[in-house]
């Protein structure tokens, strides 16, 4: 039984071992197979209430997860631009990125970086914050994820908090399902609950909540609605 917490921010170094950590991400992995079995419809949205939920923890482990055992390529895109940190555990450049791609600056391929050696490809930041309203209701941002829908076996989007970025929701609406984080004995019920609300009210499709940050890790894609 695992004996420390998951980190807000770490992407896991050993896959391959006998890693409790490890088999707990890929159990969520394996149940969102499940909830999204859909070719061409696998955008998952990492959301959260707020901030330090563990949310880009689990996106960062759950794209990797979903490279090291799918055979198409995958992508994680940074969408949180207020706070951007998914480029810093691999090492890459925060720009450009979705910023510059929404903007028309930079076309997607030419933004989009190779983050490993199992087919995960990472979409930074870019180089400016990008406002929810945009991200929600850009027609730009439509169709670039229809585009890499069809490029890539799943997509992981890192959103910024439901409830500190007004129609963050919306956003993440426009992917196929929406995975809720919520810090383990950290998030009051009530923040949950208006993080739900805001989903269902965006139309958002919910397909599951992990519960992050224990001190012992029962995988716990524990819940399909709270």
């Amino acid at each position: 039984m695992l004996k420390r917490r998951i980190p807000n921010k770490g992407l896991i170094r050993d896959f391959a071992g006998r890693n409790g950590l490890a088999q707990a991400y890929r159990q969520v992995f394996q149940q969102l197979c499940g909830e999204l079995h859909e070719p061409g419809r696998r955008a998952c949205a990492i959301a959260s209430a707020g901030h330090e939920e563990g949310r880009s923890s689990l996106a960062i482990n759950l794209a990797e997860i979903a490279a090291r055992e799918t055979d198409g390529a995958v992508l994680l895109i940074d969408g949180d631009t207020e706070n951007a940190t998914l480029h810093q555990p691999f090492g890459a450049q925060a720009s450009p990125g979705l910023s510059d791609v929404i903007s028309g600056d930079v076309e997607p391929k030419s933004a989009i970086q190779s983050v490993g050696e199992n087919g995960l490809r990472l979409l930074s930041c870019g180089s400016s914050p990008v406002s929810a309203v945009t991200l929600s209701e850009s027609e730009r941002v439509g169709t670039l994820l229809d585009e890499i829908r069809k490029q890539f076996a799943w997509v992981f989007i890192d959103t910024a908090p439901l409830l500190t970025e007004p129609g963050m929701a919306g956003f993440a609406s426009r992917a196929d399902g929406v995975l809720l984080a919520v810090r383990w004995a950290g998030t009051r019920s009530q923040l949950v609950t208006a993080a739900v609300d805001k989903l269902d009210a965006a139309d958002a499709r919910s397909v599951g909540v992990v519960l992050t940050q224990r001190s012992f890790v029962i995988p716990s894609y524990i819940y399909r609605r709270l």
